[in-house]
């Protein structure tokens, strides 16, 4: 059977397309993502926390690789499912952002996984702040790596010598020994994209 050819409308012709290519979902915080129903469209950002090794699974009779990465932003920390193509996607300590994931829920355990459409991007975190006390510091080649105790977590930042010292209040040949006599003192780090724009006692 044949047809002539026909005007097809504007309007028809936009949802046609929005049906074929939809937009990303809706950049939302991980908190949120946590709480969207199942089987919801996410996107989030956040920094690679830990990473699992990849591992090959059955999936209707196929061998698939997945790999499991923890990411977390200024609000909570979540699993997500990299598979397939994806497996290769984020390294521990970049900050991404992850668009079209699928939320999983297991056990009353929320999870992200990665679909057809997910894309790993990377991008600026925002800033923010560690705060806490200093426990113990090791000088190197630029600075001082220090430790922050935060509650119960510990965290080692490169502080450049020049902010050491205008911390601490010492002039640069003085700063190690003042270090080691001021220890333990609380601090607050600042960082943009895992570079340390700030440190100072409080």
């Amino acid at each position: 059977m044949k047809t002539s050819a026909f005007a097809v409308p504007e309007d028809v012709e936009l949802t046609a397309k929005a049906i074929a290519n939809p937009a990303p979902a809706k950049i939302i915080t991980i908190h949120d993502a946590k709480k969207s129903p199942n089987k919801s469209l996410v996107s989030i950002k956040g920094r690679v926390i830990s990473e699992e090794i990849i591992r090959t699974v059955q999936v209707r009779g196929t061998d698939v690789q997945v790999r499991n990465v923890r990411v977390k932003d200024g609000t909570k920390e979540v699993m997500v499912a990299l598979w397939r193509d994806q497996v290769d996607g984020c390294k521990v300590g970049e900050f991404l952002k992850f668009s079209n994931l699928v939320t999983n829920s297991y056990m009353d355990e929320v999870s992200l996984s990665t679909t057809q459409r997910t894309k790993i991007q990377p991008c600026d975190a925002p800033p923010s702040m560690l705060t806490g006390t200093v426990i113990a510091y090791e000088k190197s080649e630029f600075g001082f790596s220090i430790m922050v105790e935060d509650g119960d977590t510990f965290q080692t930042v490169g502080i450049p010598i020049n902010m050491v010292r205008d911390a601490l209040e010492c002039d640069e040949n003085s700063v190690e020994d003042t270090l080691s006599i001021r220890i333990p003192f609380s601090v607050a780090v600042g960082t943009t994209n895992g570079i340390v724009s700030s440190f100072a006692l409080v």
